[in-house]
């Protein structure tokens, strides 16, 4: 791999992470306006949903973690409680970034020059 390739390489990672990142994103913003029951009107919806959850257990892990990682309103059951959960939601994001690197690596395949 020559220095061109691996700056494509590294620019391709950065373009997917950027991109996941705005997703991600607007994810929160339009999942922080999801009434409850609205998170089952469809997959868009439920992906919404579960982004600004999981947005909000961030910043309480962060407080916590701030705060010497100590959580007076949580006792560990609750996490282990919740952990099923959320292996099944970061599983759902991870199948959403996965089918946009997917669309990523059509549209780079289109852009690059076909060997001859």
């Amino acid at each position: 791999m020559n220095n061109d390739d691996f700056m494509r390489f590294m620019a391709s990672w950065a373009l997917v992470h950027e991109t996941a990142d705005e997703g991600w994103k607007a994810a929160v913003a339009r999942g922080e306006s999801v009434e409850p029951g609205e998170m089952e009107q469809g997959p868009e919806a439920f992906v919404d949903g579960l982004s600004a959850m999981i947005a909000e257990r961030k910043a309480q892990l962060k407080a916590e973690l701030a705060a010497g990682g100590k959580d007076a309103g949580a006792g560990t059951g609750d996490v282990a409680e919740h952990l099923d959960e959320l292996s099944f939601e970061v599983g759902e994001l991870r199948g959403r970034l996965e089918s946009m690197q997917a669309s990523l690596d059509a549209l780079l395949a289109r852009t690059e020059p076909k060997a001859e």
